[in-house]
């Protein structure tokens, strides 16, 4: 069973500690056997891009989408315009769907989406600035992860856009980690 939940701590040390951790996603996922697809809107590519600049990439990398606006995360991830209307573009619902989206359209076996308010525009008084949502489906469960980089302290545009690189990666990279352990036990 795959750790589904992530309290603020756990987020923020996962931001601290693990800005080294794209080669080993890259090499784990390798090993592994496990493919990787994206689902990218405040990140604009930034998740694809990185994955792409590691050697050894195209064994482990399916798909890489940006989806910015509501119409594309609709037509190409049908999103449903009911979840982005009731919930809005940057909320847990939506990065699950789009997850799971991009993980039907690629058949990955570990789907990644992050949406949310990377500034200076933008945010609510419920969701500021900084607040990103971590979609995440992997072999049939899907969950959201709160990235609350306005918790953290990071309060700019490529601030937060680097640090949801950073945490999607480390989030990775531990439920990787822990099936690899499931597997040899």
């Amino acid at each position: 069973m795959i750790k589904q939940r992530y309290d603020f701590d756990e987020v923020r040390k996962i931001y601290q500690e693990n800005q080294k951790q794209l080669d080993n996603l890259v090499q784990l996922s390798c090993e592994n056997g496990q493919t990787i697809a994206t689902a990218e809107s405040c990140t604009g590519g930034l998740l694809s891009q990185k994955i792409t600049a590691v050697p050894g990439a195209s064994q482990m990398f399916a798909l890489g989408i940006c989806t910015y606006t509501n119409e594309m995360k609709t037509a190409i991830l049908h999103v449903p315009e009911s979840t982005l209307h009731t919930y809005t573009a940057v909320s847990p619902q939506t990065a699950i769907a789009m997850a799971n989206g991009v993980a039907a359209l690629s058949y990955a076996d570990l789907a990644l989406s992050v949406t949310g308010y990377a500034g200076p525009g933008g945010g609510t008084s419920e969701h500021p600035v900084g607040t990103v949502f971590l979609g995440v489906a992997y072999h049939g469960t899907a969950f959201a992860v709160h990235l609350p980089f306005d918790r953290m302290g990071v309060s700019t545009r490529e601030g937060v856009r680097q640090g949801t690189a950073v945490c999607a990666f480390g989030i990775a990279r531990e439920i990787l980690m822990e099936e690899s352990v499931c597997r040899n036990i």
